[in-house]
């Protein structure tokens, strides 16, 4: 299977990991807890494709824990090319669900969209993106505003069938009302971040660049120079989705901990 090539591509390929940029902090209980479970472990991230019934990769138990280590830790990756390059989606989730109702996409960040769009400006991107998220997965919470343009009822319709979510990628997932959008948005979200990694990794065959990771909805880099602009055709491939172009966010940076926003 793709997805096995890939996560087998990625086992192998060895972090670049110090340390010794924790000494400092080693009084902290939380970084020295974290600082002897990193020595313990080896420096490669091991990814278990089937660990969800959503297709949401996992890890290994005796993998580095790229998908659960605390942001402040990031700073100990390091590339063993020249840089790290992070691309991910503007609010992915939501964009898969405008997707799936055959909305176009905005093109601009979805949260300040919704805020001007949805709200008339009365509301900030943080307030609109909080207000979204806490009524998209609650079944029982209602917003007449968010239902014009997310409409949840016919998510359900179109992709349950009262006992089992069938995705857009032909993922059959057993699922009650409750879990059954949330299990439609996630799953699909994942299998598509999935089916762009398997893309670009065959893009790289033969290049010094190689995926480091992927965390959730973003793929990593551990990008070289000597493959110069070719990450524009990176970017690119990652944009085009099955649902329209989505939005996308890039970060280059010599450490995984300070990442710099990138125009492409």
């Amino acid at each position: 299977m793709q997805i096995t090539k890939l996560t087998t591509d990625i086992k192998q390929r060895k972090l670049n990991i110090d340390l010794s940029i924790l000494n400092n902090n080693l009084a902290d209980p939380r970084t020295k807890d974290f600082y002897k479970k990193a020595m313990k472990t080896e420096p490669y991230i091991k990814y278990n494709p089937f660990g969800t019934k959503t297709g949401r990769l996992t890890t290994q138990k005796n993998s580095f824990p790229i998908l659960t280590m605390d942001k402040k830790f990031r700073k100990i990756l390091k590339p063993n090319n020249s840089w790290f390059v992070e691309f991910d989606y503007n609010a992915a989730e939501v964009r898969v669900l405008l997707g799936l109702l055959g909305v176009e996409q905005p093109r601009i960040d979805i949260h300040d969209y919704n805020a001007y769009e949805l709200f008339d400006g009365k509301l900030t991107r943080d307030e609109s993106k909080k207000r979204l998220f806490s009524w998209l997965y609650n079944p029982n919470a209602l917003d007449e505003e968010l239902s014009k343009l997310y409409n949840r009822e016919r998510i359900k319709e179109m992709f349950w069938d009262g006992k089992y979510v069938k995705t857009f990628y032909n993922r059959k997932i057993e699922a009650d009302e409750y879990h059954s959008i949330n299990y439609i948005i996630q799953s699909t979200c994942s299998d598509m971040i999935l089916e762009k990694a398997i893309a670009i990794n065959k893009m790289l065959e033969g290049k010094k660049s190689k995926i480091a990771f992927i965390i959730h909805d973003s793929i990593v880099l551990d990008y070289a120079n000597e493959d110069g602009d070719f990450i524009n055709a990176v970017y690119w491939e990652f944009m085009r989705t099955p649902f329209g172009q989505f939005k996308t966010n890039v970060s280059g940076g010599r450490n995984f901990g300070e990442m710099y926003s990138l125009w492409i």
